[in-house]
């Protein structure tokens, strides 16, 4: 297998990911730090800010993709990261909270805009055998830039002030787009010629892909139903740790295990996948509803958790996520037709953040109607026997296609 180094653009594609990661979870800091000092935003308007930060993700994201599959995805980028800048540059000169809201749906808009192109171009470079190793490699540096950017957001805003990393920002977006120079005469649209535009924003091409494909039916089920159960336990984590009387740096510290947990699950992945394919995803699942089970368990029979073992199990928890959110990153790149690559992945995303803004709806309800650890320990036990459900359904289909590969010789046969 060639080397992802030795592949022609790819380092300069690369670096322009890690330069964009590293403005989304700068961007998060920033704008949210923001709302709290600068603009004194109550609760509700933090709430409808952080609505809005995600909800042109799934309303737009299908439309980027869709356009991916149709348009230059370079020029697509070129398009993005100049969108990127320039919204950070209008939120320095936003002239009250509720025109810095607006920018904040923008600046999420051109934020979500760039991930279809990334995914084409991805498929454009790169064989099947290596997708793996970029997917683990481009989580792992995304991941790295999540611990990195509130540091630099910190470090930024205590030299220059609090407006400060916007001006970053801006500057990153023209980083990114200087890496993409040498990208610029590469990869067209990869449509077939004459493709409708009704199929825009349909569901169409995603559901043909589950009915045709058995690994990424696997994957997209083991990865639903981890957004879903990540909505109903994540929005209570911090009233979790502070009702079992925990320190208030304890929830940092669970968000800095979890990141370093998906590093390692990211280094690990091309390997594991190699060895294990599809049936890497449900285990993953399975392990992330454990980690969320027993502290609820724990908190409900009167019993608490150490800090250490709070901070071991996230670090076991996003592990085991990246490797199930991985695996179907993977299956879809190797399994979709690459004409409609950009709107699959898009929808597949859109799809699966409708039950991240459903889920911590219901979990809110659930936590006032039965307390917080009972929710824990329920979105725990759903998750094990989604894990459950998910490998056997895996297990059939390794089986199916290894009776297939048995009988393909015989039939060959005199």
């Amino acid at each position: 297998m060639q080397r992802l180094a030795a592949v022609p653009g790819y380092k300069p594609l690369l670096a322009a990911r890690i330069v964009s990661a590293l403005m989304v979870w700068l961007d998060a800091t920033v704008i949210f730090s923001l709302l709290a000092f600068h603009w004194g935003a109550d609760a509700t308007a933090a709430g409808v800010a952080a609505s809005l930060f995600v909800l042109p993700v799934l309303v737009g994201g299908p439309f980027f993709g869709w356009l991916a599959d149709r348009r230059n995805p370079v020029a697509m980028l070129f398009a993005s990261y100049s969108a990127r800048g320039i919204t950070s540059l209008l939120l320095l000169i936003a002239p009250d909270l509720n025109v810095f809201v607006l920018l904040v749906m923008l600046k999420a808009l051109a934020n979500a805009s760039a991930l279809p192109p990334e995914q084409v171009m991805v498929r454009s470079m790169l064989g099947h055998a290596q997708l793996a190793a970029n997917a683990g490699l481009m989580t792992a540096a995304d991941q790295i830039t999540k611990v990195c950017a509130p540091l630099i957001a910190a470090g930024a805003t205590s030299l220059y002030g609090p407006m400060s990393g916007l001006w970053l920002s801006a500057g990153l977006s023209l980083l990114a787009i200087g890496c993409l120079v040498p990208l610029r005469d590469r990869a067209g649209p990869v449509a077939a010629q004459g493709t409708s535009a009704r199929s825009a924003l349909q569901l169409a091409p995603l559901m043909a892909l589950l009915r045709g494909s058995h690994a990424v039916r696997v994957s997209f089920g083991c990865v639903f139903m981890l957004t879903a159960t990540f909505g109903l336990y994540d929005p209570l984590l911090a009233l979790f740790i502070k009702s079992q009387g925990l320190p208030v740096s304890t929830f940092g510290m669970l968000m800095s295990g979890t990141a370093a947990g998906a590093v390692c699950g990211a280094l690990a992945f091309p390997r594991l996948y190699r060895w294990y394919g599809i049936r890497l995803a449900p285990p993953g699942l399975a392990v992330v509803g454990l980690t969320v089970l027993l502290p609820g368990v724990l908190a409900g029979s009167g019993s608490g958790m150490p800090e250490m073992l709070w901070l071991g199990l996230w670090g076991v928890n996003g592990c085991a996520y990246c490797l199930a959110c991985l695996s179907q990153l993977v299956a879809i790149q190797q399994q979709c037709p690459r004409h409609c690559l950009g709107s699959v992945s898009a929808t597949a995303r859109s799809v699966q953040l409708a039950a991240l803004v459903l889920a911590p709806l219901l979990g809110g309800v659930l936590g006032r109607k039965i307390g917080i650890p009972l929710v824990f320990a329920l979105s725990g036990g759903l998750a094990i026997a989604g894990g459950w459900f998910w490998a056997r359904c895996a297990q059939r289909g390794h089986a199916a296609r290894q009776a297939e590969q048995s009988a393909s010789p015989e039939q060959g046969g005199p």
